[in-house]
């Protein structure tokens, strides 16, 4: 373990760590699906409703089962092995994906949306596996650099999946994107197949469901840095949830169909990319050390929508540009707060945290999703002024931030704190 004690090189940790290597091309396999599936859902929605409501409707039944699957995700994970769960994730995916190859566009609406609502809950139960399992695999101290690295993968595939659905004919058939999707997940799934077990904490049987599940929000509360770690998180929600207005600048603002809208996911994609693998490190240097640097990042990612709002009539390429200096502050966010959450949770509450982190978030996406929704009507400007209040209640929120220590100065627990299983995968390595 004493190797382990310097934080390891990006290089170092994903060339030479065999099962955080599986780890990471699983995902970058399983979010190239994920991305794909969303967009391709959405479209044939859109085709079958012709409303504005389609992509409201799509980010609801994408986040909001995960508030009613926060009880049992954790209770799964403390109980059984997480490389099973994982796996069962990814098969059950490919199933529902070659579902909707079959019948998509044959099904009402109203059974597209349920099977889609299927496929979230286990998406959901795959992202909440995946940050359980990572402090498992890597030493706390690799945790910042191994969560950079994790987003790479979402953000790459983001922008190959934006780009792939700008180039699709409007209305075709999406047969041979689910089969792919579905292909994605089943690969996916055997890459992951190839890491050892991982177990979770075994406790007590006798704790009731829900009291188990309460027991560590009680913990969240109780440990100030954690609480306020999280509340950033469910700030950075905000600004996902107020996705749904990429389709809709480009639907209903610009009206140029799919092609503005994969430019728009492009520019996410781009931006997240970016902010992750470019930004978040510097927070690790010794000159960047301060709180400020979350403060102007979730700034820096309201000040994306606002100024969208105010450039919007130069053109959709001008806003993509804009968003995408937005989504900077969303890349250098996330796995800043997520390695905060995973350094500062004891390992018997990690599951319980992140399933609420997931749940929670889940209805702050919703919620941002759905108030959009009813602000943007077929009057183009209601996208910019839903945009601008999106951007500035953002910026407002990040003038409120507080937190009495920065990632970079987070204290690395000893190999005594970490799990049993995660101090002999490391020293195994």
């Amino acid at each position: 373990m004493g190797e382990t004690a310097q934080p390891a090189g990006y290089l170092t940790l994903l060339l030479r760590h065999r099962n955080f290597s599986l780890l990471w091309l699983s995902g970058l396999l399983a979010y190239f699906a994920v991305w794909t599936s969303n967009i391709v859902v959405l479209d044939v929605v859109y085709e079958r409703m012709h409303s504005d409501n389609a992509a409201a409707l799509i980010l609801i039944a994408q986040f909001l089962p995960a508030f009613f699957l926060m009880p049992f995700a954790s209770r799964i994970l403390d109980r059984y092995d997480r490389r099973r769960v994982i796996l069962a994730t990814k098969f059950c995916n490919a199933g529902l994906a070659l579902v909707l190859m079959f019948w998509a566009t044959a099904l009402p609406v109203f059974w597209v949306v349920v099977i889609f609502v299927f496929y979230s809950v286990s998406t959901t139960m795959f992202i909440i596996s995946e940050g359980t399992v990572l402090p498992l695999i890597v030493a706390r101290a690799d945790l910042m650099r191994a969560n950079v690295l994790l987003r790479v993968s979402p953000c790459v595939m983001l922008v190959m999946s934006a780009a792939f659905i700008a180039e699709r004919k409007i209305g075709s058939a999406p047969t041979d994107e689910f089969l792919i999707i579905a292909a994605l997940f089943v690969v996916s799934a055997a890459v992951f197949s190839r890491i050892p077990a991982l177990r979770g904490g075994d406790l007590p049987r006798s704790d009731g469901l829900f009291r188990e599940f309460l027991s560590g929000m009680g913990y969240l509360v109780r440990h100030r840095e954690l609480a306020q770690a999280f509340a950033i998180r469910m700030a950075l929600y905000i600004g996902v949830g107020a996705q749904a207005l990429l389709s809709m600048y480009s639907e209903e603002f610009f009206k140029v169909g799919d092609s503005a809208t994969g430019t728009l996911y492009v520019a996410r994609g781009l931006g997240l990319l970016i902010g992750g693998f470019a930004l978040a490190p510097l927070v690790l240097s010794r000159n960047l050390r301060s709180i400020h640097t979350i403060r102007v990042g979730l700034a820096l990612y309201g000040l994306g929508y606002l100024l969208a709002s105010i450039l919007s009539g130069l053109g959709v390429g001008v806003v993509a540009i804009v968003l995408g200096l937005g989504f900077l502050g969303e890349g250098l966010l996330k796995p800043i707060t997520m390695a905060l959450l995973q350094q500062q949770t004891g390992p018997v509450y990690l599951a319980r945290v992140l399933a609420a982190e997931q749940g929670l978030s889940a209805v702050v996406q919703s919620a941002t999703a759905a108030i959009i929704a009813a602000f943007v009507t077929h009057v183009p400007a209601t996208v910019l002024y839903t945009s601008a209040a999106t951007g500035g209640l953002l910026i407002a929120i990040a003038m409120c931030v507080r937190l009495t220590s920065s990632p970079a100065e987070m204290d690395v627990a000893d190999e005594e704190d970490l799990e049993p299983e995660a101090a002999e995968f490391l020293s195994s390595e």
